[in-house]
């Protein structure tokens, strides 16, 4: 006699072994003990750079990327519009001093020449307050980054590449202070600020490099390619105080670079989108009306220049015509 079936859930299985209990909702999954599970505390914060824990929530900030690349784009930007207005205001004075001191230019010469002696070395008036407001813009920069850092539970230096962009800065401002008192060689701030932004170029490409985007790694291999320009530029201005074109051009792209920066944070932040064919025409465009703004300054307040070019060979002349100057080596050969 066969026993009868029965519908109660066998407990054991063929060998008498206890069978796992089931839920009752599902009744093919076993149940599974509920287990505590203690959230480890925040990590403390250390002084370097340190690699975020897998609890760190890292939540994308574009209002706060935007202001972290127009903060220091208003800087350059002032820095640059600043020295080339205060440039046209020498310049003027200068030719105001070559129609003979008038308190206007309206018994100005035709023409006037204009050399970068006139501009360099910078006084100390202007050198004080510029070093001032370098350091103290600089130190409040690197408080700013260091801050950030913390904030977001990571470390004081996590935002190291900016940090030591604001200290190369700084120590251009200081030198400019010691400059102004008379301590360093004349023009020694111009020459600090070519070697900060030769080493500008070197954290500008790093960070470019450490991108995962191709379009962030162009606008920062861009940005590191101008501040290798200003270096060039400052540097050689620095070299040869006399030209001009090399004095003007360090002050227009220093202000270029600050256009430049307020791009970046439009891109990266999303606040502007831009096809990669398309970043090298945006830098062009931005180029051109900055030269475009500059020359119409220029036409508007200074005086023609004079580059002391007549055709009859003069002692007094600069430099003579090829035209002229190969007619009298011909009439001198057949003579």
């Amino acid at each position: 006699n066969r026993a009868p079936a029965t519908t109660e859930p066998t407990t054991r299985d063929n060998r008498g072994r206890p069978l796992p209990r089931l839920h009752k909702n599902s009744p093919n999954q076993p149940i599974k003990r509920n287990r505590r599970v203690e959230s480890s505390p925040n990590p403390p914060i250390a002084f370097w750079p340190i690699r975020p824990s897998p609890t760190t929530k890292m939540k994308s900030k574009p209002f706060g990327i935007f202001m972290g690349h127009t903060t220091p784009a208003v800087f350059f930007t002032g820095f640059g519009i600043f020295f080339l207005v205060h440039t046209i205001v020498r310049l003027r004075r200068h030719a105001r001093n070559a129609a003979g001191g008038g308190s206007k230019l309206e018994e100005k010469p035709a023409a006037v020449n204009y050399t970068a002696s006139a501009l360099v070395p910078e006084t100390p008036y202007v050198l004080r307050r510029v070093g001032l407001a370098l350091m103290f813009c600089t130190t409040v920069g690197i408080v700013i980054e260091a801050i950030s850092g913390v904030s977001d539970g990571l470390s004081l230096y996590h935002q190291l590449a900016h940090q030591a962009l604001y200290i190369c800065l700084f120590l251009t401002g200081a030198c400019a202070m010691v400059e102004s008192n008379g301590l360093l060689f004349p023009d020694a701030a111009r020459c600090a600020l070519a070697v900060s932004f030769l080493l500008q170029y070197v954290l500008w490409r790093e960070h470019a490099l450490m991108k995962t985007e191709e379009i962030e790694i162009r606008i920062h291999i861009i940005q590191a390619e101008i501040n290798l320009a200003m270096a060039v530029l400052f540097g050689y201005s620095f070299h040869n105080p006399r030209s001009m074109t090399a004095y003007i051009l360090s002050w227009s792209v220093l202000t270029l670079n600050g256009m430049w920066l307020f791009t970046c944070g439009l891109i990266q932040s999303g606040y502007c989108g831009i096809l990669l064919h398309t970043i090298g025409a945006v830098l062009v465009l931005e180029a051109a009306i900055l030269g475009a703004i500059i020359g119409a300054a220029a036409i508007l307040f200074l005086p023609p220049a004079s580059f002391e070019m007549q055709s009859g060979g003069g002692e007094g002349d600069a430099y003579s015509s090829i035209a002229t100057s190969a007619e009298d080596t011909l009439t001198l050969e057949l003579s």
